[in-house]
């Protein structure tokens, strides 16, 4: 096949998260499998455009995007971010509209594969003269408050309110949908007053990448405590941080460290950690390699995801691929992914007590309950989430659309 997607984040971007990572995994995975794929990001620089082939894949980044990333003073960037999402927003659709057609003349693209995040979809939508079969993947809408999990207010946000609207009735004209978690699926449908199929289809991880390592425990008392992740509220690290104070009124010794991409909660954590009372024990790394991450992974006591809501971390899944003893928020995918007590743990979001309390649990298990849950949750992601899994479905699922569009005409 020769797939397109359309992104608006690929690594190495500064804006990567999620949806880069996802993208990435996929496409490698897709072209090694002998599949022709071709991506269509939005560059960093909004003045340069760029083509080149990366790992066997096409990667074409495009200037103009809606979007400005932060240089210096973070608020005056947020106000040039807000003005371009409004003010460059059809022109930078316009352009993906131009490559995507140009693919799909000079290439002879199957199928295409949109986020609706974003809705860079728009302007193609009105212009698929072709009539090439496209699917939508979910990664969480952006009318959706993932601090309230509840529709955005019109009030307090109207960009994101309109644009949200916006970005469900596009996806909703997609031969397909296709969501890695349930929950996620069950809120775009609740959000839409809709009625459709959405195929659940994992995000999938190359397990071979993160062979697990049960860790033996040395001399030292020093719990070692670790969460990766875009550095927001919403993520939950501000609540694992007073948890984790919790547990040091405890007398427990604790060593915490954060890893992500950098947000405005990032950047006050940061001058936090460097602060007398917090410099010998917690850090903020920012972001931070593969190897890295899987050595955080191996040799943590327990690694914790407290979001406040959450569609399918790879970063979980990457955690429990490695043998980490996992804290994972029950509120979204993560409850889905992980079985409470046998291959890691659930806690309730927005609640350091009760957070503290599961570390409290978590760290006091014996040696041999620790590893069992360790090796339960590698095996669950070999078995379940690895790609040679997944990328069978995801076939499926792309040939079952072109399939059943060529039927129609």
């Amino acid at each position: 096949m020769n797939i397109a997607f359309v992104t608006r984040e690929y690594p190495p971007s500064k804006r990567a998260g999620g949806i880069a990572t996802y993208i990435l995994e996929t496409a490698k995975v897709l072209s090694k499998n002998n599949h022709n794929v071709y991506v269509i990001a939005a560059s960093d620089d909004i003045q340069k455009e760029t083509e080149s082939v990366e790992d066997n894949i096409h990667l074409i980044r495009l200037a103009g995007g809606d979007f400005y990333i932060p240089v210096s003073n973070r608020k005056i960037d947020k106000i040039r971010s807000r003005l371009r999402s409004i003010f460059c927003y059809w022109s930078y659709r316009k352009r993906v509209t131009e490559i995507l057609n140009r693919l799909i003349i000079e290439k002879g693209i199957d199928i295409v594969e949109f986020a609706e995040y974003g809705n860079e979809m728009d302007h193609w939508l009105r212009n698929n003269q072709y009539q090439i079969p496209f699917v939508v993947r979910l990664h969480g809408p952006t009318i959706f408050d993932r601090a309230t999990c509840e529709t955005v207010s019109f009030l307090r946000k109207p960009i994101n309110w309109f644009l949200g609207h916006r970005e469900i009735q596009c996806a909703l004209k997609a031969n397909a949908i296709s969501s890695p978690t349930r929950a996620l699926a069950e809120i775009f449908l609740s959000m839409s007053d809709a009625e459709r199929k959405i195929e659940i289809i994992p995000n999938a991880v190359c397990t071979d990448e993160w062979n697990p390592s049960i860790k033996a425990k040395g001399k030292s008392c020093i719990i070692q405590i670790f969460s990766a992740g875009s550095i927001v509220e919403t993520k939950g690290f501000k609540d694992l941080l007073d948890a984790c104070l919790l547990l040091r009124d405890l007398n427990f010794e604790i060593n915490l460290a954060f890893a992500g991409k950098m947000g405005m909660l990032g950047e006050r954590l940061l001058t936090l950690a460097e602060t007398v009372d917090y410099k010998n024990w917690f850090s903020v790394l920012g972001p931070v390699q593969r190897d890295e991450l899987k050595y955080h992974y191996t040799f943590s006591d327990v690694v914790v995801f407290a979001s406040w809501w959450e569609n399918f971390p790879l970063v979980c899944v990457e955690a429990m691929a490695s043998g980490a003893l996992v804290i994972g928020s029950s509120s979204g995918g993560m409850a889905e992914i992980i079985e409470d007590g046998v291959d890691g743990f659930l806690v309730p979001p927005k609640s350091p007590q009760l957070l503290a309390s599961k570390l409290k649990e978590v760290i006091e298990l014996p040696k041999q309950s620790k590893d069992q849950i360790r090796m339960a949750a590698s095996e669950k992601v070999k078995n379940k989430y690895d790609v040679k899994f997944v990328l069978k479905q995801q076939i499926e699922f792309y040939e079952s659309v072109i399939s059943k569009t060529i039927g129609k005409q």
